[in-house]
Formats: structure tokens, sequence, C-alpha cells
């Protein structure tokens, strides 16, 4: 987006001040070796930020960016969306400008929010967001082969229909007997 438009205002945030500084260490490790303008590498964000932070939300007092006086960027990257709720969510969304193109990043089936809502798995259901929804299927959290990522590949393909011993059964025959999970 930055090659289209350099002067774009990007924010780069997430719910958790881990995932928030995973989130500057994957964008440059992603950049390693690449070259690019001064341009697009000034307008580069070189930090993110909790969306505590990003919404200048401070213990006990409202946010300073809402619906009259919205956040200054035009792009808004969010990590980890899984584990908004849905006070957070609402915030953030009231926060946003009418132009600001807000990017949802995480996987609906990991992390939920620790309070009421799941919101990236509802915005995911909504028949008008579906041509917005992409669906990542390459994990770069484990490495080709490695037994836990082939587990969460099995999981990730159950059903609820299938009965629990019948697939306890699989996940041996497939990946591993369940005595040698030590």
């Amino acid at each position: 987006l930055l090659t289209q438009q350099p002067k774009l205002r990007v924010a780069l945030a997430a719910p958790t001040g881990k995932a928030a500084a995973r989130m500057i260490e994957a964008l440059n490790q992603s950049l390693q070796g690449v070259v690019i303008n001064d341009d697009i590498n000034q307008a580069l964000p070189k930090s993110a930020s909790t969306l505590h932070r990003l919404l200048g939300l401070a213990h006990g007092q409202a946010a300073q960016y809402h619906a009259h006086n919205p956040l200054p960027y035009d792009l808004i990257v969010i990590d980890e969306a899984s584990m908004l709720d849905l006070n957070l969510a609402s915030m953030l969304f009231n926060a946003v400008a009418e132009q600001t193109r807000v990017i949802l990043l995480g996987d609906a089936q990991q992390l939920a929010s620790v309070d009421v809502g799941s919101v990236l798995a509802d915005l995911q259901q909504v028949p008008a967001l579906a041509d917005n929804h992409v669906h990542l299927v390459t994990s770069r959290r484990f490495k080709a082969g490695a037994l836990i990522g082939e587990m969460a590949r099995f999981i990730q393909q159950q059903t609820a229909e299938q009965p629990a011993a019948q697939i306890l059964q699989q996940f041996a025959a497939q990946l591993v007997q369940p005595g040698e999970l030590q």
C-alpha cells in the first residue's frame, strides 16, 4: 500500500504489549534484504502499540480518540484480533475515521478474548464482509513437518459430529500413539 500511497499514515497495534512487539519484529524480519526506497522506508511504522495506548486509554479515564476525535491514520493494522473483546472493538471502531482502512489479522480459533465477545469470529460470519475475508493456509509458526503443526492441522479438520473415540483412534493412527506424548 505504501508503494501506491507513500504518504499513507499507518498504525500497527495489538491487544497486548507482547503481540505488539512481535508485530514489529515480524515486519523487520520480513524486510531484511529487501531494497525499499527512502520515502517508503520513512513511512513504515517503526513501532506498534497496544490498542489501549493507540486509543489513548489511561487507567480509569475515557479514550482520547473516539467518534468526535478520530485516530489520525489512513490505515490501522490490528494483529491478534481474535483477542478483541466487544468493548475494546467498539471503542476502536468508534475511533476510526470514515476514510480509514482497518486490517484485522488473527486466527478466530485461537487466543479468544478475556472479556465478552468473539469479535473476529463474529465478523467472519457477516455476509457483507465475505469478499474482504482472506484465509491464510501457510503457517510460519512451526517448521515444515513439525509434529505440533501436524497436530494442529489434524484438530482443525475434525468435526463435532465425530465421536471422540473415533477421533482419538484416527489421531493415534495418523500422528502419534498416546503413550508417546510425554
